[in-house]
């Protein structure tokens, strides 16, 4: 549990902290893969790191690093899913969740436009120990070779097995963990925040999983390091969420509260089923629940520890971590050096156009946000004040959607090159050609410094074209009559067609029913009879045509909904 202890005691670690960033997952990828080229006395520089703290897209990275992938292995998976057949695999549009909230009529089934099991699945198949021999066969076959053909019928045809698989313990006893991990000499700590509570949440290495007792103790201790000086008594908010506790077992509704509730800056989480996932948490589970952006990715869900008085089972749900991290955090590892990379902007704050190009960017540009304010608090933070923090600031020239796999290999490239201005700039020397040596007393300064070396994007800002308020723009009458053919997608005609068929209805409706008035008006009793006959026929077959939408909501959701991974198999069900 010493992972983040707030108590002052001698630091011996070093700690390699990636930010999040969407696509520019690639960013990292160039940008590590060039370092790890470097060495520092003799030795590889990246092996100077033995704690190493993902958030999102640096989750990712951490992970597939912790677990024993190379950076040269990692760039070939990566890079592999620039093929055009290969991202369906994990953006697996969340058509159960429509279907499901349209047959429900509840918005909750559908809490985001991506389902997630597809890039869980893909995940699931690189942890897989059983799978890692041969994974990283076909990955130093496709690097040398330059053909990853094998390689992505490889991760197709496992994913899929994966997605139709009974997720239960014995599933998951060959995923690697946070154990496997720590095995290797890398201690990993993955950020993600809980959706129900707003917590800072760490998924990390247990100690001791099964001492609630020591669990309780160190919680004391976190809370006591980060929470407010309230004005409240503290007995008082015990007895208040007491209170609500038990108004909530009462009504029978489900109760999500944990009794020991308190504030943390990090917690560390425990409260997974260990009877479903084992005594350590699954990595590909944990960077799931990391890499969650809010309305993009529906949330990632943990089975909980049963506990008394608790509906059985219960899940914690858990969005992005870039919600509420960024590239440095002294706590995590109890690092003495800390080096971050961040796939925001930390410079000046210069306008980007792009941040408006859709909804999805504006999210996007929001945790970026979150992820920029948090490290400007943290910098008058204590803990800083003992600790050497140098951030790079990787932010890519090139402009990707996050959906965007075709730029993967341009993002890689971009990385390698912000790798190289950051270490001519520290050193001020032009980058060499051959073997690349570091001064870490050129990266790492006295205690208590915080350090931030810029892209060339992060210091000239995105290119990015004039700013487009779109909301204030007026429309001009040729816009109507001209239709832009070229931007015309399936979901725009989808649109037009509904609302097409929608006036037409009302139209031929309100023209029925001005024949009736009129026919009555006339004395003409028969002809108002044979129109409202067909305003009845009009009401039957609107009737037919909401069954019919409902029916093929079943066929949708029957076609993607995926029994095993939400059924629970026999096994689990007994130990449960």
């Amino acid at each position: 549990m010493g992972a983040l202890d707030p108590r002052p005691k001698g630091r011996t670690q070093s700690a390699l902290v990636l930010s999040g960033g969407g696509i520019r997952l690639a960013t990292h990828i160039g940008v590590l893969g060039e370092m790890a080229t470097w060495t520092v006395s003799g030795k590889p520089w990246l092996e100077r790191f033995n704690v190493f703290v993902g958030t999102s897209a640096g989750a990712v990275y951490s992970a597939l690093f912790a677990s024993g992938l190379t950076p040269m292995q990692i760039r070939t998976l990566v890079e592999c899913f620039g093929d055009p057949s290969m991202p369906q695999l994990v953006f697996d549009w969340n058509f159960v969740g429509a279907a499901a909230a349209l047959l429900r009529l509840d918005a909750r089934e559908a809490l985001g436009a991506i389902r997630g099991d597809g890039i869980l699945a893909v995940m699931e198949t690189v942890m897989s120990k059983d799978l890692r021999p041969k994974l990283q066969a076909l990955l130093d076959t496709a690097a040398s070779t330059n053909d990853s053909r094998a390689l992505r019928q490889f991760m197709k045809s496992n994913s899929k097995r994966n997605l139709a698989a009974a997720h239960d313990l014995e599933y998951y006893s060959d995923q690697y963990t946070f154990g496997d991990a720590l095995a290797r000499g890398r201690a990993l700590h993955i950020i993600g925040t809980n959706l129900y509570t707003g917590q800072k949440t760490i998924f990390c290495y247990l100690a001791n999983p099964s001492d609630i007792g020591a669990a309780d103790e160190y919680d004391e201790w976190m809370s006591k390091a980060s929470t407010f000086d309230y004005f409240n008594d503290d007995d008082n908010i015990t007895r208040t969420i007491g209170n609500r506790e038990r108004e909530l077992e009462a009504s029978g509704a489900s109760n999500l509260l944990d009794s020991k509730f308190q504030r943390f800056e990090n917690r560390i989480y425990r409260r997974f089923d260990p009877l479903l996932y084992g005594e350590q948490l699954p990595l590909a589970l944990a960077v799931r629940s990391s890499m969650c952006i809010p309305v993009l990715f529906e949330p990632a869900r943990i089975k909980r520890r049963t506990m008394p008085n608790e509906p059985s089972p219960s899940y914690d749900l858990f969005i992005d971590g870039g919600v509420l991290s960024c590239a440095a955090d002294p706590y995590l590892g109890n690092a003495r050096e800390v080096l971050g990379v961040s796939l925001g902007n930390l410079g000046r704050r210069l306008p980007d156009a792009n941040a408006t190009a859709s909804c999805v960017s504006v999210l996007m540009k929001t945790t970026d946000f979150f992820g920029d304010a948090i490290t400007d608090l943290q910098r008058v933070n204590s803990e800083y004040q003992t600790v050497p923090v140098t951030i790079l600031d990787a932010l890519p020239s090139v402009q990707a959607k996050i959906t965007d796999t075709q730029s993967i290999a341009a993002l890689v490239q971009d990385g390698e090159d912000i790798a190289k201005d950051f270490w001519a700039l520290l050193h001020n020397l032009a980058y060499p050609d051959g073997a690349v040596t570091v001064d870490p007393s050129a990266i790492f300064r006295e205690p208590g410094s915080l350090r931030v070396g810029l892209s060339k994007a992060a210091m000239a800002g995105p290119l990015s074209g004039p700013l487009r308020p779109v909301a204030s723009l007026p429309l001009r009458l040729v816009e109507v009559v001209a239709i832009p053919v070229r931007r015309v997608q399936l979901a725009w005609l989808a649109a037009y067609g509904l609302v097409a068929a929608v006036l037409l209805a009302v139209g031929v409706t309100l023209v029925a029913l001005a024949r009736v008035f009129g026919a009555l008006f006339a004395g003409h009793v028969g002809e108002a009879g044979n129109e409202a006959v067909r305003i009845g026929l009009g009401a039957v077959w609107v009737i037919a045509g909401i069954f019919l939408v409902r029916r093929v909501g079943y066929l949708v959701w029957r076609t993607y909904t995926l029994p095993h991974r939400s059924r629970p198999s026999r096994t689990n069900a007994r130990q449960t």
